[in-house]
């Protein structure tokens, strides 16, 4: 696993809204509560997972976002 932290809404370095992003394994989803915990962790107001789909598929990743709280 891996997380990024990224500035979304903006062209420039620390501006905008810093969201995390996990980036998972290929397989199933981990279990929800994993993902919320990892969320509160993170603390910011957005925390992405991204799950690589299998090809062929219509897209690439397929995505479910958390806050901190919920």
């Amino acid at each position: 696993m891996r997380i990024h932290v990224v500035d979304a809404f903006t062209d420039r370095p620390f501006a905008g809204n810093p969201a995390a992003v996990c980036l998972l394994a290929a397989g199933e989803w981990p279990d929800e509560a994993w993902m919320r915990r990892v969320a509160a962790e993170m603390n910011h107001s957005e925390t992405a997972f991204a799950l690589p789909l299998p090809t062929p598929a219509e897209a690439d990743w397929a995505i479910r976002w958390f806050t901190p709280l919920v």
